[in-house]
């Protein structure tokens, strides 16, 4: 038996900005019915997993309630099979 897994076609982040609360802001556009990671990394070589969803329909938005508290921090998304 073989199963072929088709990843999404769609899977960006359209934009990201930081609010006068300092905190950190995503909006995703992503294939409905896959689900994704959103990770962090402070030095891009070890990456932390802060969410999973699967995506319905429309945009996603995400806000890091953590991201006052580093100096730096590094977003992926990130397609889970």
């Amino acid at each position: 038996r073989l199963n072929v897994l088709v990843p999404p076609s769609v899977m960006e982040i359209l934009s990201s900005t930081i609010s006068t609360d300092e905190l950190f802001h995503l909006i995703l556009n992503a294939d409905p019915g896959f689900g994704y990671s959103i990770e962090v990394s402070s030095d891009l070589l070890q990456w932390q997993s802060l969410t999973n969803f699967v995506q319905d329909a429309g945009l996603f938005e995400f806000i890091d309630a953590d991201s006052a508290n580093f100096r730096k921090r590094f977003y992926r998304l990130r397609w889970v099979p």
